[in-house]
């Protein structure tokens, strides 16, 4: 008898415990929804901040060689109608200049028209140079993806080995899919030593409330066993606890099994990729 009385009181703690988080939870919600609806007010109306205008770099090792260029389609379409990029030798007197104002120089020559790449054409490096703040000769292309294939292959022609710095007005590896963007004439990927990195839309209060409320979601998560367990106590049919076990355990190597699916088969297709090269 007392110690049904303890397990009802542990019961009623518990219950009032997780009425507690839900409370908070729901005014978590609150807080966030009208937090980032705040902040993209106040996006709107100063106009002045726009993620998506920045372009994207990276830093590459190139080989006199002829590279091979991958535009795939994510899902059902392209990325894009099309992806705009400039080349660059590495090789640049940083003094004169910023990094910044070069990325500026850029976009603004990605407004004009651009030398147009298609599905088995080749763009040549050195073939139609631009200058950048007059000094800097930078290569530009439109490379366009071929609307009745899934993947779009265009030849990179490089004649001068060195280090380069590619631009772009799309991150790389949103065209990318089982193959890399760049791969060379091994099929080997050539990955950048270095980008930019990219900017979250998100607010960092916002970021800062999804994550907590993810954290409290959890909790919640892990307290409802107790209207599990609740009518089972009360029931008296304290068998059933060691199948809960069993049951829990199950359900915790199932999603343990379930999250490796991904990354093997990530391993596999990397390595087959390989082994065909």
């Amino acid at each position: 008898m007392e110690n049904t009385e303890t397990a009802g009181r542990l019961i009623t703690i518990e219950m009032k415990l997780l009425s507690l988080a839900i409370t908070k939870i729901l005014l978590l919600v609150a807080l966030v929804w009208f937090t980032s609806a705040s902040d993209d007010h106040d996006h709107d109306e100063d106009g002045d901040e726009d993620h998506h205008d920045e372009l994207w770099h990276g830093h590459y090792q190139f080989d006199q060689a002829v590279y091979t260029l991958n535009l795939q389609r994510t899902e059902q379409e392209y990325v894009d109608k099309s992806l705009k990029i400039a080349i660059l030798k590495n090789e640049i007197n940083m003094d004169n200049t910023t990094e910044a104002a070069i990325s500026s120089e850029i976009q603004a020559l990605f407004e004009a028209s651009l030398p147009r790449v298609g599905q088995g054409e080749i763009a040549q490096l050195g073939s139609t140079p631009s200058k950048l703040l007059n000094y800097i000769s930078v290569d530009l292309f439109e490379l366009i993806p071929d609307a009745f294939a899934s993947n779009t292959v265009i030849k990179l022609s490089v004649v001068e080995p060195g280090k380069y710095v590619i631009f772009a007005n799309h991150l790389l590896s949103e065209w990318e899919g089982a193959l890399k963007f760049i791969m060379d004439v091994h099929g080997s990927a050539v990955v950048a030593e270095d980008s930019s990195q990219c900017h979250s839309t998100l607010s960092s209060s916002a970021v800062w409330g999804l994550s907590i409320l993810g954290a409290m979601i959890g909790a919640v998560m892990s307290l409802s066993g107790v209207l599990i367990i609740t009518p089972v106590i009360r029931m008296q049919e304290l068998w059933i606890l060691k199948y809960l076990n069993f049951f829990a355990a199950g359900v915790l190597l199932s999603f343990v099994l379930i999250h490796l699916i991904p990354e093997a088969g990530h391993l596999t297709g990397k390595n087959e990729l390989n082994s065909v090269a």
